[in-house]
């Protein structure tokens, strides 16, 4: 099954140690109904929410352990069974690892009793349904206090995320999306195509060498699919020098304006957030679309830049918008997703450029939404 993510006490309390202990194996559910309904699983004690499943047992496999632990805990029968994919935990602070395998199940509408631990009864568990909207907000926002409780809410998090880009469907997606008033965009790889850009600067680079142009995008490219800046790795690789940037080679994609065009007058406010030299304004002029844009935070006019989380602060406050109902769309894991996730905006990941091949790792890496070019967006906001 697909690793999604790794989920360390680095990611959560801060702190870099890694636990040795024989890891605990787990089948866990986003379960859905015919009604469209998602199932949740709520811990009155603790004010806790979480996705249907538990422990396998000794002789089990995974899909046993699933079937029985979504019948003792929401009384329902799998119907259907897909693979989201697998999380790993390492909780060095208590030496515990675990992994869990989530799946798409759905079930049908004939409900039995639920059959709870003593444990759970104690904690006044109960199985709740409600719209994947619901869940997902129920999930994300709920206070952890606990440092288990962090770890709980933390790979349900980014199982419910992976979710949403394989299985969820368009009305859940729109729905998802309805609190955005904003949409921030990145410009590089993003509205830019920067192809031609990069041809230039690796012919120029491996120039007079015995280096082929080939072998150095291919390092590139090997650096990138690593979630590295595959440029700037490549020539200390193969300690070049890497050749300047040639700016008058990029170009809108050709889908850019139409899109920007259509969510303007679907009547969404647009916005830049951008590591960019100065002139971003007058470049965004001469490409015609800078009308559409009401806030452009580039970060040579500014002072700071990606992934330093003060320039989505900038933008925020100019577009007077709480990070909830605002959306980033960027190419780069590292500068984009990651950043605008920690201060709680939505996250689109376009996979173009270089950033494209990257993999989400970590949970802080994860997009709220992925999305191949531009054209995907009409979908997601209904445009």
């Amino acid at each position: 099954m697909e690793l999604i993510c790794k989920i360390t006490d680095k990611d959560l309390l801060g702190t870099d140690c890694l636990s040795n202990a024989e890891p605990r194996y787990t089948a866990r559910a986003v379960l859905k109904n015919d009604k469209g309904q998602y199932a949740v699983i709520y811990a009155k004690k603790f004010d806790h929410y979480s996705l249907p499943g538990g422990g396998i047992e000794d002789g089990e496999d995974r899909l046993e352990a699933l079937r029985r632990e979504v019948m003792e805990e929401t009384g329902c029968t799998c119907e259907k069974i897909e693979e989201i994919g697998c999380i790993y935990e390492n909780r060095a602070h208590c030496d515990y690892t675990q992994y869990s395998y989530y799946y798409f199940v759905k079930v049908g509408n004939d409900v039995k009793a639920q059959h709870f631990t003593d444990v759970e009864i104690q904690n006044k568990t109960e199985v709740q349904w409600h719209s994947l909207e619901k869940v997902i907000g129920l999930i994300f926002n709920q206070n952890s206090r606990s440092n288990q409780q962090k770890f709980l809410q933390a790979r349900d998090v980014a199982a419910l995320k992976k979710y949403v880009s394989k299985f969820a469907d368009k009305a859940e997606k729109l729905a998802l999306l309805s609190q955005i008033g904003w949409i921030f965009f990145d410009i590089g790889s993003t509205l830019v195509d920067e192809t031609e850009c990069y041809k230039a600067r690796y012919t120029e680079t491996v120039k007079d060498t015995d280096i082929s142009y080939e072998e150095f995008e291919n390092k590139v490219i090997e650096y990138s699919k690593q979630n590295k800046k595959g440029d700037h790795k490549a020539v200390k690789y193969f300690n070049l020098t890497l050749a300047k940037w040639r700016k008058e080679l990029e170009e809108l994609y050709p889908e850019t304006e139409v899109v920007l065009k259509s969510l303007f007058e679907r009547g969404y406010k647009l916005g830049i957030i951008a590591n960019q030299s100065l002139g971003s304004e007058k470049r965004l002029e001469e490409w015609g679309i800078l009308k559409y844009f009401d806030v452009v935070i580039a970060s040579a006019e500014e002072g700071v830049a990606k992934p330093d989380k003060e320039i989505f602060f900038r933008a925020l406050k100019k577009a007077n918008c709480d990070p909830k109902n605002a959306v980033m769309v960027g190419d780069r894991l590292d500068n984009d997703i990651v950043p605008a996730n920690e201060i709680g905006m939505k996250t689109i990941w376009i996979k173009q450029g270089l950033g494209g091949y990257a993999t989400p790792q970590s949970l802080l890496e994860f997009p709220d939404h992925t999305v191949n070019d531009l054209t995907e967006l009409c979908a997601l906001f209904n445009v």
